[in-house]
């Protein structure tokens, strides 16, 4: 038997071969590239700052109780207490410092007077509204720190004095031809009511 000599030069050359490059594929055909942006921010819109309301002395704007009157706004103020010469009180004040309402026990007379700010040349219808109910009441020209008023007076044992301290978190009080007022139902009016039992 021959041993061909040049099979070992093929060996070689056909691994050498096989080594060679091959060309990549061809891309195909180039299409447009999307390139997404994102969305401008809108521009800024410079609105005028609210104008605050002035403090004003009167009366605040009739808000006559629509729906459940559990919802209505609270009339803006608190509840301040306070030692008087033969009893005690609670005066409701409003921002600008003008009293609105007044709760004010008279130990010599035992009785609880409920006065609000307002002019009335005679008797008229009130009511006081509180989670319990609605009590129907008359309430007399009166005075008010100097300042004309209407008021309802009751004995210090009268339920309607409880059904307003422990109403649930709000009580109100409508005057015929007066803006309706819809107090909180704080420690005061519990304390000046207290203070005359």
């Amino acid at each position: 038997m021959k041993i061909n000599r040049a099979y070992p030069l093929l060996v070689p050359i056909a691994l050498i071969a096989g080594c060679q490059a091959v060309p990549p594929p061809s891309p195909p055909p180039s299409t447009p590239r999307v390139v997404s942006r994102p969305a401008p921010y809108p521009t800024p819109t410079v609105r005028p700052a609210p104008v605050p309301a002035q403090p004003s002395r009167a009366l605040p704007p009739a808000s006559p109780a629509r729906g459940d009157w559990r919802d209505a706004p609270y009339t803006a103020g608190g509840w301040r207490y306070q030692p008087e010469g033969n009893g005690t009180s609670a005066r409701f004040i409003e921002p600008s410092g003008a009293v609105l309402a007044t709760l004010r026990c008279d130990r010599a007379g035992r009785t609880v007077t409920l006065s609000r700010a307002g002019d009335a040349r005679t008797a008229v219808p009130a009511s006081i509204t509180t989670s319990t109910g609605i009590g129907q009441f008359s309430a007399a020209p009166a005075t008010q720190g100097g300042m004309a008023a209407v008021a309802i007076t009751f004995a210090a044992s009268d339920r309607q004095l409880d059904a307003m301290a422990f109403s649930r978190g709000r009580f109100m009080m409508e005057v015929s031809g007066l803006p309706t007022l819809v107090l909180p139902a704080w420690a005061e009016v519990g304390k000046v009511i207290e203070d005359c039992r």
